[in-house]
């Protein structure tokens, strides 16, 4: 946009495709006093102060009252890689990534409000995930389901907030200049139309698991686990639509936003007998899911769990690990396990590729899955 050239009609509709004219929106604005940083964290606070109780509304019992819900146990995965009460994480606290350029860092926060969101009342909570929040000896269909649908729910509600929050964009660009008000509002209409896209997909995808739910058919998740002998030093719960697989295929496309995209979970456990990794679905209208996993499956095992680790770092947010665990990786992991967390927009094709780095070793005790049954299912449903 040339800021010398272009000229609109007080009464046209403004550029930005606010929907409000020009003269109320745009015509003034590099005229006006710029949002102050302590103005944006307030606004981002209110869009994420949101509390509701997700289970689905068919439920006999009644909500009670809306909790900081854990989408993580603290009790038999927080607390376990927790050091003086603490864990790490990527932290998207703005303050800190407007001190940091913009980039995640690692910060430590309590593990009482590690992983939490407001999106589950007492009861339900409680209810429902208490075969996830207790530990687990064997792993079942009714496991890997709920560690599932906790993940959905997350990253649903995490959506929901952050589409509010997208808001800001009618304020954002006060006191810039044209070219600037272009560029941002660019941005801003661009990460509109995903937010819009993924809660589309998310509330589909959601409702279906609600159905399971309600009917207790738990065997409807598709998984693959990969047991483990030890306790792990990090934890997650992570949804996310992964766009290639660990030989850099591209497994779909997240371009456009009128096209549903796939979403697999990733939750990484301990068990009585050590831990697990659990990746699981229930719909893979693109087949993303089903191609991410056969990928992962002709690695060795002992190269899965490093695949595993650059899956959770490249597409995950929800993840947490034990201070002493990032503190003993050298320069060079922390610097490329960093450079994951921050590709938060676009992942190259070889972003899950194996990279050399070897952030952990660990011992994998067995592989559990489902999906040789789906298989099966499917291949007897179209004979």
């Amino acid at each position: 946009m040339s800021e010398e050239r272009v000229y609109f009609a007080d009464k046209a509709p403004c550029w930005c495709e606010s929907g409000d004219t020009y003269a109320q929106c745009h015509k003034s604005r590099a005229s006006q006093t710029p949002l102050q940083p302590h103005e944006i964290v307030a606004l981002t606070r209110k869009a994420f102060s949101l509390k509701t109780c997700l289970h689905p509304p068919q439920s006999s019992i009644a909500c009670s009252h809306i909790i900081d819900a854990h989408s993580i146990s603290i009790s038999t995965n927080l607390k376990v890689i927790a050091e003086n009460g603490h864990v790490l994480h990527f932290s998207s606290h703005f303050p800190s990534m407007a001190k940091n350029g913009g980039q995640l860092t690692v910060g430590k926060v309590g593990v009482n409000k590690a992983s939490t969101f407001a999106g589950f009342c007492h009861a339900h909570d409680s209810r429902t995930f208490s075969a996830v929040d207790d530990r687990i000896s064997t792993l079942t269909d009714e496991h890997c389901f709920l560690l599932a649908y906790r993940a959905i729910c997350q990253v649903f509600f995490t959506k929901q907030c952050a589409y509010s929050a997208s808001r800001i964009k009618k304020i954002i660009d006060r006191g810039k200049k044209p070219t600037e008000q272009f560029i941002l509002q660019e941005f801003m209409n661009g990460r509109e139309l995903g937010l819009e896209a993924g809660l589309r997909d998310l509330k589909s995808i959601k409702s279906k698991y609600d159905d399971y739910l309600q009917a207790q058919h738990y065997s409807n998740v598709r998984y693959y686990a990969i047991e483990l002998d030890h306790s792990p030093p990090l934890v997650c719960s992570v949804g996310t639509t992964p766009d290639f697989d660990f030989d850099g295929n591209r497994i779909q496309s997240l371009e456009y936003p009128e096209t549903h995209a796939d979403i697999v979970t990733c939750s990484i456990i301990c068990t009585d007998r050590g831990s697990a990794i659990v990746f699981a679905w229930i719909e893979d209208n693109n087949g993303a899911c089903s191609k991410l996993m056969t990928s992962l499956r002709r690695l060795k095992p002992y190269l899965q769990t490093h695949a595993v680790l650059r899956f959770i770092f490249e597409y995950g947010e929800n993840v947490f690990f034990s201070p002493s665990w990032w503190e003993g990786r050298d320069t060079a992991t922390r610097d490329a396990i960093t450079q994951r967390a921050n590709r938060i927009f676009a992942h190259p094709d070889d972003c899950l590729m194996d990279d050399g780095v070897r952030a952990d070793l660990w011992s994998v005790a067995g592989i559990k899955s489902n999906l040789d049954l789906w298989r099966i299912a499917s291949t007897q449903g179209t004979s």
